[in-house]
């Protein structure tokens, strides 16, 4: 028999050694990001445990995203160390109620589909491509993995959540990058006038960042995260461009910028939370939270005078967005109508 496998987390970085060959596990994890981003305490980490897991609430998900053509088979089959694809999935554990493992990839066989379920999933994924294992190919499975060193009972339990998904994109990085700018397109994320793109690209390489990062504990986990508060302020949807343009235009119409400048602050307003963001929370530290009750261009005015005495160095226009985009953070935030 041999050595049972343990609750102990191992980190495996193996993804951030050979980051430049992890093009389809990037775009699995951003599809995660742009269907959950919202979704209260989502986080997100790359390359850690696991190629991708995700929490939030009380669930917990371990994602292994494998661009090859992959059968069942070929999920328990063990390499030099007595481990398969899907027992080091299984393998993993948290301390959230509930424990999720999915296998993302492109696709099987037609055969081997037949061994497998379609399951009504509105986990991760909003399409429909999810399948369960049917139970006599768990029986195989169990077989293989009991070999690989699991327990029975705790086996049962994690074969019973243990998903396949089938990804809408193929391991062509054009054809992936495609898709997921059109799916953002469909979640309402603006990508007119080049933004998609702006946003898309920053987030591709933010996961790519996070990815190379090498970890060796829990102590050092974080600096993989991507949380839901930092995306929410990178991906902002069209009720934010809407409100945007009204408030450049009241500003414009009250004489605190001309027709220049107002043009200027919307190109800087679709990039502060990208390019600029470690300025807008030195600001948001220094002003706090804004009173959106009282009068919008008053407030701004005073605003902007406080924050160009202290950030002398940045231009009035970047300083102008910034408050705005801060406005409206509060603005939505407290859900109130402009």
């Amino acid at each position: 028999m041999n050595n049972s496998v343990t609750n102990k987390n191992e980190y495996d970085n193996g993804g951030a050694i050979a980051i430049k060959g992890f093009n389809f596990q990037h775009a699995v994890a951003a599809l995660i990001i742009i269907c959950n981003y919202e979704k209260e305490n989502f986080s997100i980490y790359l390359e850690t445990k696991d190629d991708i897991e995700v929490n939030y609430s009380d669930n917990n998900f371990f994602i292994q995203a494998k661009s090859n053509r992959l059968t069942l088979n070929g999920l328990i089959k063990s390499d030099k160390h007595n481990k398969s694809i899907l027992s080091k999935n299984l393998s993993k554990t948290s301390d959230k109620k509930h424990n999720y493992y999915k296998i993302a990839t492109i696709e099987f066989s037609e055969q081997e589909q037949k061994k497998l379920n379609k399951k009504v999933s509105q986990h991760l994924f909003n399409n429909s491509e999810i399948y369960e294992i049917n139970n006599e190919t768990k029986i195989k499975l169990a077989e293989a993995l009991i070999k690989q060193g699991f327990e029975e009972e705790l086996l049962k339990a994690k074969l019973s959540n243990c998903y396949i998904y089938f990804t809408p994109f193929t391991k062509n990085s054009e054809n992936s990058y495609n898709y997921l700018l059109g799916y953002m397109n469909q979640c309402k994320i603006n990508v007119d006038n080049g933004r998609g793109k702006l946003i898309l690209n920053e987030l591709l390489n933010l996961i790519q960042q996070k990815a190379e990062k090498v970890i060796n504990d829990d102590n050092e986990k974080e600096c993989k995260q991507l949380d839901s508060t930092y995306l929410k302020s990178l991906i902002k949807t069209d009720q934010y461009l809407t409100v945007k343009d009204t408030l450049v235009q009241k500003l414009e119409e009250q004489n605190v910028v001309n027709i220049q400048n107002s043009i200027l602050i919307k190109e800087f307003l679709l990039s502060v939370g990208i390019k600029h963001l470690a300025l807008k929370n030195k600001i948001r530290s220094y002003i706090g939270t804004i009173d959106i009750k009282s009068d919008f261009v008053e407030t701004i005015k005073d605003l902007l005078a406080k924050v160009i005495n202290k950030f002398q160095r940045e231009s009035r226009n970047l300083l102008l967005a910034i408050i705005i985009d801060l406005y409206i953070d509060d603005l939505i935030y407290n859900q109130k109508d402009f």
